[in-house]
């Protein structure tokens, strides 16, 4: 990361504070779209020098910052701008994360755990051709992210909550149907196989028997703070607030969580697509 003394810091600093002033400015409507055009007006850069806007073109190119920059606009990838403008602003990312919708609000969490080395898959879809299913009259799932390091599988329900929503009964039900859902994802074999086959290349595939047994633990992520840490079947519930202090202490913590162990799967060559 850039020095907090540098010139640089301070012309990226301004960059990204001007940027979200013009999106907090737009009609709710308009900060639900993915991505945001915003006009370069001729006082866009007015407190920007040659060397400034030169810095700025360089950095937008070499990081993934969420910004394009064209001749009349900059194009903002809202997801990526969250993440890098956490960096930079002295706002925290949980009002960052407000300017998103429920589907980049996914895609932030992704990148969070990708930041952290962690093999990302999202919105994964299955069918339980199990007795499970039949019990629980539902036979199709989907895990908003499931990500995977070393042994562990984490399987993660995002929600996009507001204040009103953000309750001990919501809490309770979104954990239960998690769980769900794992357990759903055990009783399938194939599913599992598929799942693995899709987060890990194939020279990883070789080495899967030396990974085994795979732990599945299934979490929600929410947008705001919660009161509830763990809900009462032990699912850990983690505001974006805390997800990256979540991530580097989950050793620590991992004891207290529900999980499924799997210790066996078949890795087929060729799976199908009727999952």
């Amino acid at each position: 990361m850039i020095s907090k003394f540098s010139d640089k810091y301070k012309t990226i600093s301004l960059l990204f504070r001007k940027i979200y002033n013009n999106i907090s400015k737009l009609e709710q409507s308009r900060t639900q779209d993915t991505y945001i055009n915003i006009s370069l007006e001729e006082n866009f850069f007015e407190n920007f020098s040659q060397y400034d806007i030169e810095l700025i073109k360089d950095f937008s190119v070499s990081i993934e910052c969420g910004l394009t920059f064209y001749n009349e606009y900059v194009k903002v990838q809202k997801s990526l701008f969250v993440l890098e403008a956490a960096k930079y602003l002295d706002i925290d990312i949980m009002k960052l994360s407000k300017l998103l919708n429920w589907k980049e609000f996914e895609d932030l969490i992704s990148k969070i755990f990708e930041k952290n080395e962690f093999k990302v898959i999202k919105n994964f879809r299955f069918t339980d051709h199990s007795n499970y299913g039949r019990k629980t009259n539902q036979k199709r799932y989907e895990i908003d992210v499931i990500a995977m390091l070393g042994r562990l599988i984490l399987l993660i329900d995002a929600k996009h909550w507001n204040c009103r929503t953000n309750n001990l009964s919501a809490i309770n039900k979104a954990s239960k149907l998690q769980s769900r859902r794992m357990s759903a994802l055990i009783k399938n074999p194939d599913v599992i196989s598929k799942l693995i086959t899709i987060l890990l290349n194939q020279n990883e595939l070789q080495k899967i028997k030396a990974s085994m047994p795979f732990k599945l633990i299934p979490m929600i992520v929410t947008l705001i703070e919660n009161k509830v840490k763990l809900s009462y079947i032990q699912v850990p519930i983690v505001s974006i607030f805390h997800l990256n202090r979540f991530i580097q202490e989950f050793d620590f913590n991992e004891k207290f969580f529900i999980y499924e162990i799997i210790t066996n799967i078949t890795i087929q060559k060729n799976l199908t697509n009727k999952f």
